[in-house]
């Protein structure tokens, strides 16, 4: 079954189905100890008889996962697209207000600076092609005078939400059209002791939602100390009616989602996915290939006319004994003979791993590419225009979606957001 949730633990199915892909992705960016933390998930044994297929918690399956070696192509593509957009600094007008510049310097209230929170949303888009912006406002009690804001106490803040924080959504015609009636995010809080020391993560659902056209949050903590997930496991803490400076409710939910085709609530499909796919293949390849180099590579005693005619470890009790070594010698019989076997690794697994990082590098891996020829600008856009122009569409979504935010928080403060802009850069020079 899909989703068992029900309630408030509901999750969308658009966002369910896309999961499995984004869980991959992910882990392929935490890199190689999370790959292989994962084991058989990723590495399955390398004998497929069973009951040799599931034993992976064995000495042998460790050493060949050990042995393997996870070239993190999916991190480093990722991290080279997003270094393309903030190469410059991204254009952000009319944040002349003492009120609201703030934002600049720490836009979600704990120290992340608003440019950090835009490339945390590319992340998202570049990455799993879903993210969200949330603009927040604490709830007041009628007008909030100058020195309220000067204090700090109410002041809005932008966050960037991650596609795993995503659970659910719901969208309704009104008028002409689509309005954002639903939203419901994942967090964490931290529960603090009674002896003011040891503190606790747990988990809560904030959901955003219109009732009967005033927006309000209703926060859902978990019941369970363990902090794993059960049916039914939230219960409500408390709802919140956030308000504007002018201590007036909202008519909209301020949460603004960032894709990589279109800034819909549905999730798009992730480009990335195929890259990360082949960065797993690859993965296994070298698992193969460096088990197989470490067993050719190793040289096997053969002795022929010895009395019997077994095989004989060396350094085994059995007589005769063999032994190694310049101040030992192996006396054989007439005709006898005494060699090293040593076996030449396949070339078909190098020559599949030097396949995979072709492709990796036709998906937009440019740094495996071997050709070092230096070429003019024009000739890289000519060669990457699906890459450029996926780049440039993540950026400008992630603008859209913050100039929408900047809006919002200037809204909520009682200024002018005629002329707010948020923009990051397109103009790309490729390497």
């Amino acid at each position: 079954m899909l989703n068992s949730n029900t309630g408030v633990q509901f999750v969308r199915k658009e966002i369910a189905l896309k999961k499995k892909q984004w869980v991959l992705i992910r882990d392929c960016l935490e890199g190689e100890q999370k790959i292989k933390d994962k084991g058989v998930e990723y590495l399955p044994y390398p004998s497929t008889s069973k009951p040799d297929c599931n034993r992976a918690d064995d000495n042998r399956y460790q050493a060949y996962k050990d042995r393997a070696v996870f070239l993190n192509v999916t991190r480093r593509t990722l991290y080279e697209l997003l270094a393309q957009v903030f190469i410059k600094s991204p254009v952000v007008d009319t944040l002349e207000n003492d009120l609201i510049k703030y934002l600049l310097d720490n836009a979600t209230g704990n120290g992340v600076s608003l440019n950090q929170c835009a490339k945390q949303s590319l992340n998202y888009a570049l990455a799993y092609a879903y993210g969200g912006v949330f603009v927040d406002f604490p709830e007041t009690n009628g007008a909030v005078s100058l020195a309220d804001f000067e204090k700090g106490g109410y002041r809005p803040t932008i966050t960037p939400y991650s596609p795993f924080d995503i659970k659910n959504f719901r969208v309704e015609d009104v008028g002409a059209e689509e309005r954002l009636t639903l939203v419901v995010l994942g967090e964490n809080y931290f529960d603090f002791s009674s002896d003011g020391f040891e503190v606790k993560e747990k988990q809560q659902l904030r959901v955003l939602r219109l009732v009967d056209g005033v927006y309000k949050q209703i926060i859902y903590r978990s019941k369970s100390d363990d902090n794993v997930l059960r049916v039914n496991d939230f219960k409500e803490y408390k709802t919140i009616t956030p308000t504007d400076a002018d201590g007036k409710t909202l008519d909209y939910i301020p949460f603004y989602y960032v894709g990589m085709e279109n800034n819909n609530p549905y999730p798009d499909n992730p480009i990335m996915y195929d890259l990360a796919s082949l960065n797993i293949a690859h993965y296994r390849n070298s698992a193969d290939y460096e088990n197989t180099m470490f067993i050719a590579g190793q040289a096997t005693l053969f002795v022929s006319g010895l009395e019997g005619n077994k095989s004989m470890p060396v350094g085994s009790t059995d007589t005769p004994a063999i032994k190694l070594g310049s101040e030992h010698a192996i006396n054989l019989k007439n005709g006898g003979t005494a060699g090293l076997l040593q076996a030449k690794a396949d070339s078909g697994l190098a020559e599949s791993m030097e396949k995979k990082e072709k492709q990796m590098s036709a998906f937009g891996a440019k740094f495996l590419d071997s050709d070092n020829v230096a070429k003019t600008a024009y000739q890289v856009k000519v060669e990457n225009p699906s890459q450029g122009s996926i780049l440039a569409n993540c950026a400008d979504n992630v603008s859209d979606a913050y100039t929408k935010a900047l809006k919002t928080a200037h809204r909520l403060c009682g200024l002018d957001d005629s002329k707010v802009l948020f923009e990051l850069n397109t103009d790309f020079e490729y390497n």
